[in-house]
């Protein structure tokens, strides 16, 4: 694989850092990305071959952390992403023993890249309570959410993953003098 790569970014921060805004904006060219791919003959067990594409990426990420109170913690992010594969034939045999009858041509060009979502968000919030002498305790919950992926070059419905949401939550000990912790989620 080959990557030229394009970046530009803003970092700032506002209020003696209480509030940060990272901005970013990007572009790959890649040549010959690796991609796995099934091939599926007749009297053979599925197998995955590995081929290469030229692909192209663009998108953009937005970051913002605010720390309005002191203890409280808040994160946000949203990404977006267009990746798509260029100029990418496969040649198969389908339904059909190895060797025997002619192979099917799949035109990949302009699927997406595999795994990779349109859109992305999401969000971090923490809140440390000091409890004196003894440390710190530190609620906290994150929530992230993904559009749907495509999980092969052929953009499958039927293996392809839905958006989804995950939640988690956390509960953190900190000592005193903050060099260590134990978690529970």
């Amino acid at each position: 694989e080959f990557i030229h790569s394009a970046e530009v970014g803003v970092k700032s921060g506002w209020l003696d850092d209480r509030l940060v805004l990272n901005v970013t904006g990007f572009h790959y060219w890649y040549k010959d990305l690796q991609v796995f791919d099934i091939v599926n003959e007749v009297g053979a067990l599925p197998t995955q071959q590995l081929l290469n594409s030229d692909a192209r990426v663009w998108g953009a990420e937005v970051e913002l952390q605010a720390r309005p109170l002191p203890g409280l913690s808040i994160q946000g992010g949203f990404g977006f992403l267009s990746g798509h594969f260029v100029d990418f034939t496969v040649e198969k045999a389908v339904g059909q023993p190895r060797g025997q009858g002619a192979l099917t041509t799949f035109n990949y060009d302009g699927n997406p890249l595999i795994a990779a979502p349109r859109y992305s968000v999401s969000a971090i919030v923490d809140y440390e309570i000091p409890l004196g002498s003894i440390g710190s305790l530190i609620p906290g919950y994150d929530v992230s959410w993904r559009s749907k992926v495509y999980l092969d070059p052929q953009k499958l419905e039927l293996i392809a993953q839905p958006a989804y949401w995950l939640q988690n939550a956390r509960l953190t000990y900190r000592t005193p003098d903050g060099r260590i912790e134990v978690a529970g989620w």
